[in-house]
């Protein structure tokens, strides 16, 4: 019975509750298995069901996910079903509003239990209680959240477990300060909006995405590998007192050695801004970058290094390139030839073609253009393939992006989902 019941708790709602009717065996599992309550496949306006679930249920709570909550009375509903006791323990929830409504303050009675949380499209409730505590939740996601600085903070430091930290077009702060002696992975979408994120003290960050316009700081995060940013321009990353912006340049307190993967996307594409920023990872093994063409983009994209302005990890450890968006023109073939010609240790550079429709004729003149005959590392292999649908990682669920063994490949292994 206890495989069975692990068994029905995977399960979508509805078919774990048709399981009673199977066997006689069956019949009374559903009802003591750890609650798996999903309205995904439920009656979309009929709330009875749900409260019907959990006053029957007598089975340990294991996972809450409420997506279609519309209208004032949903906060009524909500706050009725998060105070039954059928849930007490429960160690997943996923709230998400179709408007910005409150969040009820009873969602977070459950702290002490939790170990996934989600919320979205609603506003979070001030005055967060400075004894609050979720020593066990590993991952958090707000998105559409509207979320006071102080709030915001107040919650992140009562997450002492705290592994993966997504915060998605949130709203109500300027400011992110990140200290968490636990976090692994951190990703935050802004929308045209320039703030400011701070990265005060993360020993065991790894991973950093930030989309659109950020003022970042990096003061402690001795295991950050891979940096994602997805503006090369507008995107400002300090390390100490220093800082590098995009085109602009700049000099840096102290070089990130531990970064070996950095994704950027690039509009022009523009060079001097990608060296400017790949010159303070004097250990990068991998570089993807996503090119957006400009008509009116002047660059030439030729640089010819001087001996004084010496980018490392081109000669010691940059392995492999991908280039997204590769049309062959004279801006972004030059971006690639200059990878081509000092990259000393280069063993692959891929270059995705757009729309897919070059011909073999097309990329001999590429391949020569690109003067592989004179590239600075002899063994590297260079390839032209598909570009998939124009996304810079492999799946366009940013949560997955966070764990994701190879983020920018051609498939999601989470869902399946290909780019």
């Amino acid at each position: 019975d206890s495989i069975l019941s692990q068994v029905i708790t995977r399960l979508p709602t509805k078919d774990a509750a048709r399981t009673a009717a199977l066997a006689r065996r069956w019949r009374p599992l559903w009802r003591a298995s750890p609650l798996n309550l999903d309205d995904a496949r439920l009656p979309r306006w009929s709330w009875d069901c749900i409260s019907k679930i959990l006053a029957e249920h007598r089975g340990p709570a294991r996972r809450l996910r409420l997506r279609h909550l519309d209208g004032p009375n949903s906060i009524a509903d909500l706050a009725e079903w998060i105070r039954s006791p059928a849930l007490d323990g429960l160690e997943e929830i996923h709230i998400s509003y179709r408007y910005d409504l409150l969040l009820p303050p009873c969602a977070l009675r459950f702290a002490p239990t939790l170990r996934v949380a989600s919320f979205a499209r609603c506003r979070f409730p001030e005055g967060i209680s400075p004894t609050l505590a979720f020593p066990r939740l590993t991952r958090l996601a707000l998105t559409e959240v509207e979320i006071s600085e102080d709030a915001l903070h107040g919650l992140l430091s009562a997450c002492s477990a705290l592994r993966v930290l997504q915060l998605d077009w949130c709203g109500g702060f300027d400011r992110v300060v990140i200290d968490s002696p636990t976090l692994q992975s951190f990703g935050i979408v802004a929308d045209s909006y320039v703030g400011e994120l701070v990265i005060h003290y993360a020993p065991r960050l790894e991973r950093l995405i930030a989309f659109d316009n950020f003022d970042i700081q990096v003061i402690r995060a001795p295991r950050l590998q891979m940096v994602c940013f997805l503006d090369s321009h507008k995107t400002t990353l300090h390390v100490g007192t220093m800082a590098s912006r995009g085109i602009s340049g700049g000099n840096l307190a102290m070089p990130l050695h531990s970064v070996k993967i950095f994704i950027l996307d690039t509009v022009g594409p523009d060079l001097d801004a990608v060296l400017n920023f790949i010159k303070y990872f004097p250990c990068l093994e991998k570089l993807v970058i996503t090119l957006y063409l400009e008509v009116d983009m002047k660059k030439k994209n030729v640089r010819h290094l001087d001996p004084q302005d010496r980018i490392e990890c081109l000669d010691l450890s940059l392995k492999e390139v991908v280039l997204k968006g590769y049309e062959g023109k004279r801006s972004d073939l030059n971006f690639a030839k200059f990878f081509v010609l000092n990259a000393k240790v280069l063993e692959s550079m891929e270059l995705r073609v757009q729309d897919n429709t070059f011909t073999r004729r097309w990329e001999t003149n590429q391949r020569r253009r690109l003067q592989l005959d004179s590239r600075a590392s002899r063994n590297a292999r260079f390839e032209f393939g598909e570009a998939y649908p124009f996304t810079t990682f492999a799946c366009s669920k940013h949560a997955h992006v966070l764990t994701m063994a190879d983020p920018v490949g051609t498939s999601c292994g989470v869902c399946g989902h290909t780019d």
